[in-house]
């Protein structure tokens, strides 16, 4: 998924004046660095579970 924002350093370093002479790579580099580790946790698939009615009555047949 494409993000159609531009990626944006912390505000601390955005309104320093050494930050605005030029931003250092490094910070861009770590904040998406923790923003991708954050995201994959979430994404887990859920195993549907079958109900065990249905696994009696499949194993009966």
């Amino acid at each position: 998924m494409k993000r159609k924002t531009p990626l944006r350093p912390p505000d601390a370093v955005r309104n320093s004046p050494q930050g605005k002479i030029s931003l250092p790579l490094s910070v861009m580099t770590t904040v998406r660095r923790k923003r991708r580790r954050r995201r994959r946790r979430r994404r887990k698939k859920k195993r549907r579970r079958r109900s065990r009615r249905l696994r009696k009555i499949r194993a009966r047949r």
